[in-house]
Formats: C-alpha cells, structure tokens, sequence
C-alpha cells in the first residue's frame, strides 16, 4: 500500500485508519485524480481517496465535475461506506471502474509531524510501474511523468530502494519541515494500463550543504500521512473549481485561442489572406504589437470579461501585397488599402459551457479571403493526436461538413457548427476549416454541448443562432450588456475619463489571464513577456491580483495564492517559470499589505488562515537573509543574492545583477556604483548598502502581517512582528533621514556614505507610517510638487499650500513621476528603469501618501491629488490611441512605445488606472 512501500492501484484490499496525531499545519494532498466517479470520499490507507474513472490531463479539481450521471455516461457510482473503506491490492477491482480502461485515485491528506524532523531537508520520489504519475509540491509540479506512453515496468537502477520496483522518478525540488510551512503534496496517477500498476511514494534527507545527498531514498512510512484536509486548502480547491471552467482564452500563447475548461478542447482563429502570386499568408492576433498611432497598429484589444462571457479584439490588415483572386491575372492587385477584421466571442445563453464566435470586417474584402478554424485539445493534449485515430490522451475529435465532433474523454461531448456559410471546407487530417466570409463580411462559429446544438430554446436547452444575423445580434447584445454591467458603478455621467481608466484596467487584466495546470488562472505580466508557457514575476503578480480584485475576487485570489509559494529556503522567489526558479533572490515585499487590502475589502478569513505562514516565512527569511547588522541596532534591510553552488534561474548566484534584480529596478542608476561582497557557499551576497526603498516595504510587510496576526489570533506573532517593526523605524530614520536634501537616502554600509540618487523608492517610509508629518512634508513639497525632480504640477487653488518649486533643469518632464529625479543625469537616458515613469512606483509613492498618519498634512495631500491626475493622463493618453497599457513611459513625452524594452501591454501598467480609481473612491 501507499503507507507503507506502494500502491497496487487496480484491486482491493483493507487500509487501516490512522488516529490523527500530532500534525504540522501542512496539508499534503496526494492525489491520483480523474473524472470523478462518486461524490462520497473514502478512506485509503491513511489518506482520504475517490475513485474516477478514465483519464485526465488538467488537475483533479478540474474534473469533479459533481453528479456521477456526468461520469461518462455510466451509472451513478456509490462508493462504500460500510465494510472496508477502501481497497488496494490483490483481491479484486476498484469501486466504480468496471468498463473502463483506465482509472485513478484522488488522496489527500497531511503530514504528521511525529515523523519528520523540524527544520531538516527532505526530497520526495514516485515509484511508478505502469503507470503516469504527477507529483507536486505546494503546487509546484516536481515529477511530469504523465503522458510517457506506453507505460512499462522499468527497473529501478539508481540502487535506493523502488518501494516494489518500477521507474523511479525524482522530485526536481526539496521541501523543509517547518511549523509555520504549509506543503501542499499531490500524487496524480493514471492507473490501469496494466493489471499489477503501482506506485510508491519514497523520501529520502538531504545534505544541506551539498547538491549529492549520501542517504538512501526509502518508502514513506503509514504514520507519515494523515487523513485531514484543513477547511482553507478546501476553500482554495473549491475556488478553482468555479474559476477554471468553460469557453476562455486561457491559452497565453495566442489571444486568438479559445479553449473550453475542464476539457481542454479549443479552436484557433486565423485569417488566411490571399498574397502576391496566388499564394496565401496567415495572420493571426497572437499578442499585442508595438505602434505609436492607431492607424499603425496591427492588433487592437478592446473588452475581455474576466470569465470570457464577452471579448473584442480588432485584427488589421494591409492590402498592398493582396490580390483579387485566381480568376485574375497575379500581376492585378487591389487598391491599396487597409480593412480591419474584427473578433467577438460571447457565452451563448449565459452557459459558460458555449461560445459564440463572430469575426466581422469594417469593409470590402478580396474574394479568396477566408477565415480558418482548426480544433485541438490543448495544453498537454495539444500534441499527441493520434493519425491512426484522430483520438488523443483528452478524447476524440471527428469531422464535420460543417464543423467538429468532439468527445472529451469523461465530459459531455462539444459539436462545432458553423453558421449561415455554405462555403466551408473541412480538413480531417489537422482538424480545421475554412470558411468564407458572407457578403457582409462575416463568419460565424458556434461551439456548444452536443445536446444544446440545435435551432431553437426549449427543455433547458440553449438557442443555437440560426444566421449570422442572429449571431451579430447576439454579440450587440452580450456588449450591451457589458456596458450595463460597467455603468453600475462607472457610468460616464458620474466618474468622467475614469470609465476610460476602468476599460483600460479590465480589458488588460482579463486578455492577460491563463491557465496553465502547474499555476492555475493567473495573470503574467504580459502574454508575450517571459517565458512560456508562463513566467511569474513576484512583484508583477501580487500587483495583478491588486487590479483583479477591483471586480473579480475569485482571479485575485487565484494569484495571490500562485504567487505566495516561499522556496525551501524560506523567500518568496522573485520569478517563477515551468523551468525555473529564482531560489537566490526574492522582489520587492508588496504580499502582506495585498493580502491586508483584499480582506479588508472581502473579509475572508480563510485566506489569511492560509497564506498567513507562507507570508510569515518570508518575513523570517528576510529578517536573518537580508537585514544588514549595524552596529547593536536591529540593523537595515540590504539587498543580495544567496550563494549557491549550483546555477540559478537568470546565471550565477552571489552576482551584482542578481543583487540588483531583487530590487525589481533592473538597471536603477542608484547601484550604478555598488558590487556584491563576495560570500561563502550558502551565505548572502549583499550589496554593501543599507536600502531606504527595501527597507520601507519591509516595515510595510511587518506593519500588515501583525494586522492580519491579530484577525486569525496570533497573538504571540503579532507581538514578535510589532517588536521588530518598532525596533527599525527609529534606526531607519537616525541613519537614513538627510536632512540635508530633505529626503531619505542609501546609504553605504561600509563608508557611510549618503547615495543621493533619488528615485520613488525612496519614499517607501511612508507605506507604514515610519516617516514623520514633517519628514512627509519636506519630501513632498521639496521632491514630488518640484518640476526639477519629481514633477507633479500642483492643482490646488486654495493658497495654503505651497507654490511648485520652478524648473531650472531645462529637460521636459511631463508625466510624473520618473524612476530616477529629474536633476540625476541619467534621468536623460529615458531607458527602463533610468528615467521612465512606471505604474508600480506611482502606486506605491500614492500608497505611502495615502498613510492615515498624513491625512491632514497639505502638502502630502496635495501631492497625492496631483499623482493621481498625472496617473490618469498618462495612462489615457494611450489608451485613448493605441488601446495600449504599456510596461513604463517616457516622462518627457507619455509614448511607450518609443523604446523596444516598454511592452505594450502589461499588466501592471493598469495601476495608472487604479491610482486615478484610488483617488475617487472608487476601488
């Protein structure tokens, strides 16, 4: 069995259950999950288990699809609740899987601390015969050994010990048993390929300051597992559960993909454009391209739901290379001009389960013009169509005249129609068709359950449009009712150019958002920024789930809890990615005042209950990795890079771009001058520089987390995280206060010496409340409220505040504030972080303004009124255009586009918007 070497996973027999114990606060949930097979859980070994039935490539919380009448269309299954509970081993066949070729084991449960030694390491291993296996982490997905077909019995030759033989598959990451850790652990298996399959679950400790352990991997014992689920690991599971369903573009790697959730089916649009010389050309809206004006724009994004009930998205295309058709000669050509070709998607009859898809052109189109629409099942399916079958690892899909049949395996079947052309063509080899436009230039597709797929309502079902007529009126309908929904509460008449801001921050938001199985729905900064298919940048992210919670709780969420996943080592990473990890580095310390904002605004105390350790570990490891000592004070926060014998995510650790990297500031002309001191294995890398910015968000991060200590009563922590933020203020303010420019400064650890390279960052002493009423004052009449440094024109007219400081620099700077003072030289550079404005810094200076502590400051107030007004014009400027939010601007101009390193369309961009939204009221 599991509990003790391993799991015969297609027979029965007796598991004892286990008395609870002692446990650790970490839930471990082993799971070997498909399409569900009954909805009563029962006990396997010291685990809880269900049994499905086929199998499955998206996780297990996708695929509870709930009524057992779902489960492929068999009988309800009934699980047993008398007798033995659940049965593995020789003596018979698992409940429920009678007729079917494959099945799988859900288990859950958590560790027992009576097992593991407190702070030691451990890395885990599956053994697997004859069968797929999964295995994560905390979410992090460790072993992908899924889809190796076909699955044989593999001798274990690394000499540890297979737990009853098979492949042995190693963890690719260690975990650390800590009481304030939560490790999530789950085991998927696809079962039943073969009639003896097993699987074992195997540990072994590890040697901490070496990559090859000496000790020998051996079974996890009974007593190491526990049959419990805490009530917030339930809560997360249910929220994906409602996220991650029905028709999205959760695909990052093209806006023109749209798939269908749980079961991974999806359709691909492209326009196939008639060329020079009778050939063809493809043009697709992958992501959003570079341009300056409108009418250079390739791709256009407009509205996009957070749960796709209504997307827009505007494709343009130039005729200068097109010709007529093949009845003409190739050297005639069309007039040159351009059309624009537009792509709407709506949830037909509110079912999240059925898309409307209408693209529509803005003028004449040439004759062989034709749209083509090619079926797959994506993610891990999308490549392992069989030629002999047409039949993959997700199900079947068969040929239509007039669309597709698809058959997930163990979900309702989808049928794909399109409707009013009667000139359509169908490649059953690739699965695609092509479609010619109307004569109003118009295509229509329509994807539904194969039940719903008919011409008219009745019986529950949906009413399927019979024309393309009736598909445009839908789609002016599924905008009309996107308007109504935004007027509740953004009606023009009453919030003026902030209905602008809020299209800008949604439609960014919701284009950007993905699936991917190892993360969930997320946000990535960017659809084509970082790797894929994902890349988590830890700042970027928790920002995200800020701009998510405007509307959306269940999306914010999602990527709060993605995001909040400490290494081994104790930090939040600075990036994540399917690849890699950045184990040597954290980014700036934004997750515990986003976590305070989203309960306050929703009062889930689950959440806090969940992410509270995690957030708890960060701050520890900040506390012993980054604080720099100073004297006998409690010493300031620097930054650093952890010194690793092995290459991390990026290169080299202990290396001065690592360093800097943590600051978020990748090219910040404030550690122009600053290189590491180098470092023994294992110990820290720092950059001999106390740093006001990193320190301020720190004091933020202890200030919010012995808040949220007090809502789940932590009361001893909270007291610990009270004492550590009232030990550093005054050591902040005695060694980094200038009174001399009136401004908080670095300031090097081992000369002393001021670095007065000004930037945002260093006005993060207000996010707590560190900095004094008059300290506030002076920075933000001397620094922001100066046209010389931080640029923002004063919009009061009462006279009792103070007049702008004039400019004397003679360098534009229009749109505040820019990442590096006006007066530095290399605010002139205008490049990334040397120069340009960035939404990130303009909220988290409005943050600090917003401190109830300076409420009745003038100059502070004022100040925030007019970071507020240049946010919004910034980010209007070009939305209003180009329907642009750009990665950063040009302080002088406003363009984003005038750099290669400014993407068009990034996610954080949108804090300009929520800024302006702030400062209203109205978020």
């Amino acid at each position: 069995s599991l509990s003790t070497t391993s799991l015969s996973l297609c027979h029965q027999q007796h598991i004892p259950t286990t008395t609870m114990g002692s446990l650790l606060p970490a839930v471990v949930g082993v799971a070997m999950a498909m399409f569900f097979c009954g909805k009563l859980p029962v006990v396997g070994g010291d685990l809880l288990g269900s049994v499905y039935t086929n199998a499955m490539v998206l996780p297990p919380v996708m695929h509870a699809q709930g009524p057992a009448s779902r489960n492929n269309g068999t009988a309800p299954c009934v699980m047993p609740v008398a007798g033995p509970p659940f049965a593995v081993g020789a003596g018979g066949a698992l409940p429920c899987t009678q007729g079917h070729d494959t099945a799988s084991v859900r288990l859950d449960g958590m560790f027992s601390s009576t097992f593991f030694e407190p702070g030691a390491s451990y890395r885990l291993a599956v053994s697997a015969s004859g069968a797929g296996v999964r295995l994560w982490v905390r979410g992090w997905l460790l072993v992908d050994n899924w889809l190796q077909q076909p699955l044989v019995t593999d001798s274990d030759s690394s000499g540890n010990g297979g737990g009853g033989g098979g492949r042995l598959l190693e963890a690719a990451w260690n975990f650390t048993v800590d009481s304030k850790l939560n490790y999530t652990v789950r085991l998927e298996t696809l079962v039943c390929k073969q009639p003896d399959a097993t699987v074992g679950l195997l540990f072994r400790r590890e040697d901490s300051a070496s990559e090859t352990s000496t000790f020998a991997y051996q079974p996890l014992p009974r007593h190491a597992l526990l049959p419990v689920v805490s009530a917030p690991e339930q809560e997360r599971q249910r929220l994906q559960q409602r996220l991650a369903r029905g028709w999205n573009t959760w695909h990052r790697a093209s806006a023109a993909d749209h798939l269908h959730l749980p079961s991974a089916f999806g359709l691909s649009l492209a326009l196939l454009v008639p060329a020079a010389n009778q050939t063809t050309r493809t043009v697709r809206w992958d992501y959003v391209d570079k341009c300056a004006t409108a009418d250079a724009c390739r791709v256009r994004p407009d509205a996009h739901t957070y749960n796709g009930s209504f997307t827009r998205i505007t494709q343009r295309v130039s005729t200068d290379r097109l010709v007529n058709d093949a009845t003409t000669t190739p050297t005639t050509t069309m007039p040159t001009s351009d059309f624009n070709v537009t792509a709407t998607s709506l949830h037909l009859g509110g079912s999240r389960d059925a898309v409307v898809l209408l693209l529509k052109a803005n003028a004449t189109l040439p004759a062989l013009m034709r749209v083509r629409v090619q079926a797959g099942y994506f993610f891990n399916c999308m490549v392992n169509l069989d030629p002999d079958t047409n039949a993959s690892v997700c199900g079947v899909i068969a040929p239509h005249p007039r669309g597709f049949d698809a058959q997930p395996k163990g979900l309702p079947a989808i049928q794909t129609r399109v409707i009013g052309s009667d000139d359509v063509s169908s490649n059953a080899s690739d699965h695609s068709l092509t479609v010619a436009f109307d004569s109003k230039g118009r295509v229509c597709v329509v994807s539904t359950p194969a039940q719903a797929l008919h011409h008219g309502a009745g019986n529950g079902r949906l009413a399927v449009p019979s024309s393309v007529d009736a598909c445009v009126a839908l789609a002016a309908a599924a905008e009309a009712a996107w308007h109504a929904e935004l007027d509740v509460k953004y009606a023009r008449a009453k919030v003026g150019r902030n209905r602008d801001a809020i299209e800008a921050l949604r439609s960014v938001v919701g284009w950007n958002a993905m699936y991917d199985m190892r993360v969930k729905v997320v946000n990535p900064v960017s659809r084509d920024f970082g790797a894929q298919p994902y890349a988590l940048w830890l700042w970027d992210t928790y920002f995200c789930t800020l701009l998510a919670a405007e509307s959306d709780r269940d999306l914010a969420y999602s990527n709060l809890i993605e995001i909040t996943r400490p290494t081994v080592y104790g930090d939040v990473p600075g990036i994540r990615t399917a690849s890699d990890i950045a184990v040597d580095r954290s980014k700036p310390y934004v997750g515990a005042f986003i976590l305070e904002d989203h309960y306050n605004r929703f009062g889930d105390k689950w959440l806090v209950e969940l992410l509270f350790d995690d957030l708890l570990v960060w701050t520890s490891w900040i506390t012993t990795r980054r604080v720099l000592p100073l004297g006998n004070t409690s010493g300031l926060v620097a930054l650093g890079s952890d010194h690793f014998p092995f290459p991390v995510e990026g290169g080299a650790s202990c290396s001065r771009i690592h360093a800097v990297w943590e600051s978020g500031l990748d090219n910040s002309p404030m550690y122009d001058d600053q290189d590491v001191v180098p470092a023994p294995l294992f110990a820290v890398c720092f950059l001999p520089l106390h740093d006001v910015g990193m320190t301020g968000l720190y004091l933020s991060m202890l200030d919010s987390m012995a808040r949220l200590a007090d809502v789940i009563g932590r009361t001893a922590d909270a007291k610990e995280l009270r004492a550590k933020f009232a030990a550093m203020v005054p050591t902040l303010s005695d060694r980094l206060w200038n009174a001399d420019i009136g401004m908080y400064s670095n300031r090097r650890s081992d000369t002393g010496e001021f670095v007065n390279r000004i930037s945002p960052f260093n006005f993060h002493p207000m996010l707590s409340g560190a900095a004094t009423k008059q300290q506030a004052a002076t920075m933000a009449k001397q620094w922001l409220l100066n046209a010389s440094r931080f640029c923002l024109q004063s919009t009061s007219n009462s006279g009792n505040t103070t007049s702008n400081i004039p400019d004397t620099q003679g360098l534009a700077c229009n749109y505040g504030l820019p990442s590096i003072s006006r007066d530095d030289q290399a605010y002139a550079d205008q490049s990334y972080w040397r120069g340009r404005t960035w939404g990130p810094m303009n909220y988290l200076v409005y943050k600090g303004l917003s401190h109830p502590r300076y409420k009745d400051v003038p100059e502070v107030q004022e100040a925030k009124q007019a970071l507020a007004q240049a946010s919004q014009e910034l980010l209007l400027g070009a939305w209003l255009e180009t329907h642009h939010v750009h990665e950063n601007y040009n302080a002088a101009t406003g363009s984003g586009s005038d750099v290669r390193n400014s993407n068009p369309f990034y996610t954080w961009g949108a804090l300009l918007a929520y800024i302006s939204l702030a400062q209203e009221g109205l978020v």
